[in-house]
């Protein structure tokens, strides 16, 4: 695990003892933050990094006007709870930028386009880190998880995968290339399980990304293509 205090921004290396070791997309980034309760970090913590260059990671953090997190996820195989039911599905998400901001949590649209598909998302929209996010409805998803941004900001892939796998609902519409759908309890288990099929032989988060980049329309690969407003 790397210090970020030690961590030289020029060449990105740290230096460990006698040695200068280059960083590189395995090493652990790790910032230490002072217990700041629920107030603001208030100066103690603020950083941008090219996302372009992280894998996987924090990308942004101001701790000094607002709490806010933007987090990059790299392809993730998600296990999540079909909606009104006991069984589950296992599917991959796309590269997607989830953003964090006074405990609420927030998904980057590009080109009115959602990362991957989601059910809970609200219709309203925030610019951070000037990019434009919609946010998402947690409901229950972070119940028995700190909501303190100190102990969010230790972990945040923690509590965007812990949302992915809480069951999706029937409270919002669809939205963006998902809109025309039927955000019905059947219709959103098909849609997932389908998801999960077409899925199946993937094995890692490249792969899931390729698919992805191939699959763009991947709803018009199931049968039937599109399902009528109930």
């Amino acid at each position: 695990m790397l210090q970020y205090n030690k961590l030289d921004k020029t060449n990105l290396t740290v230096k460990k003892g006698m040695f200068t070791k280059k960083v590189t997309p395995d090493d652990e980034l790790h910032i230490n933050v002072p217990n700041a309760g629920s107030a603001n970090l208030n100066t103690r913590i603020s950083m941008m990094r090219d996302e372009r260059d992280i894998i996987e990671g924090l990308c942004y953090v101001d701790g000094v006007n607002t709490n806010t997190l933007v987090f990059k996820l790299r392809p993730t195989l998600i296990s999540m709870r079909l909606a009104r039911s006991d069984s589950f599905v296992r599917y991959w998400t796309d590269t997607a930028y989830f953003a964090i901001m006074d405990n609420q949590l927030y998904v980057r649209t590009s080109g009115n386009r959602l990362p991957f598909l989601f059910t809970n998302v609200y219709s309203d929209r925030e610019r951070i880190d000037g990019h434009l996010y919609n946010r998402l409805c947690v409901g229950s998803g972070w119940a028995n998880m700190s909501t303190k941004f100190t102990d969010i900001l230790s972990n945040p892939k923690a509590y965007i995968v812990k949302f992915l796998g809480t069951q999706p609902n029937t409270d919002l519409s669809f939205r963006y290339q998902y809109n025309d759908m039927s955000c019905t309890v059947p219709n959103i288990n098909r849609l997932y399980k389908g998801l999960a099929k077409l899925q199946k032989d993937i094995k890692t988060p490249e792969e899931a990304a390729a698919w992805y980049n191939a699959h763009k329309n991947w709803v018009r690969e199931l049968q039937p293509a599109r399902e009528v407003q109930q």
